[in-house]
């Protein structure tokens, strides 16, 4: 990987460049999930063990798959205000420079997991089951950067570690269809109620079962749905296809989004 330092960040700060990756201080996309035709929220986490004035990052992404909407403020737990952010969109990915220099004072403090920025990508309809991925990079851009690091005060660029990532295409699930005909109406609370007390019909899709998503199946599961169909008060259950986004053993045998 080239390693130099960026013309603006140069001009800026005048800082001497290290060539080598630092394992203290990383890059990393967030691999995440989604369905096809709908949107994915990839978050850009960085690890810092030096405070931080500005950053360069290019991301490349299968056009066909994949379609950069925006990169936008991640959900990051201190206050910044940078004084400089450009994000170049292309066909196949994005570059993104940010500092955080204004009057000799702004930076991002030491930390881990910073959760700093997250791209918004559009899924196309017809992208295939499977992962997609998604790649740090120095040959985007016009021109392309290197992705760097700005260290605060003794501006040095940094080479950090990178990881890249992927959005997994997968089959939703609607969370409630017990069994599994597309809708959820009565007849789901007591399917499930059935299976779990008489051995009824096994639930085709234990995941869309777990009404509550705390990765069991139980009783609980068919309050979850009553309260759903006779109580709505935006619980767990949307009502629509979705990503189940909590990780646990459940899953489901036959895809169950109409």
């Amino acid at each position: 990987m080239r390693c130099f330092t960026p013309l603006l960040l140069c001009s800026l700060l005048l800082p001497a460049t290290l060539c080598a990756q630092d394992p203290d201080h990383v890059m990393e996309l967030v691999s995440t999930a989604a369905l096809a035709g709908e949107t994915a929220h990839v978050p850009i986490v960085f690890d810092n063990a030096l405070d931080i004035s500005g950053y360069v990052l290019g991301v490349r992404n299968v056009p066909s798959d994949l379609q950069v909407l925006e990169v936008e403020p991640g959900d990051i737990t201190v206050e910044l205000d940078p004084w400089f952010v450009s994000v170049d969109i292309f066909a196949d990915g994005f570059l993104l420079g940010v500092v955080y220099f204004q009057a000799g004072y702004g930076h991002l403090p030491i930390g881990e997991d910073w959760e700093v920025h997250r791209i918004v990508y559009q899924v196309d309809s017809e992208t295939p089951l499977g992962p997609s991925p998604i790649i740090i990079t120095d040959d985007i851009g016009n021109p392309p950067m290197a992705p760097n690091m700005v260290t605060w005060l003794t501006g040095i660029v940094i080479e950090p570690t990178l990881i890249d990532g992927t959005v997994e295409i997968v089959d939703g699930i609607l969370r409630g269809d017990t069994n599994l005909d597309g809708a959820i109406d009565l007849a789901d609370p007591i399917f499930l109620a059935m299976w779990l007390f008489v051995q009824g019909d096994a639930v085709p899709c234990v995941d869309a079962a777990d009404g509550n998503d705390d990765g069991s199946v139980d009783v609980g599961d068919v309050v979850t749905v009553l309260q759903f169909l006779f109580m709505p008060s935006g619980g767990v259950i949307s009502g629509s296809c979705e990503v189940d986004p909590t990780p646990d053993p459940l899953d489901c045998t036959v895809p169950n989004c109409p």
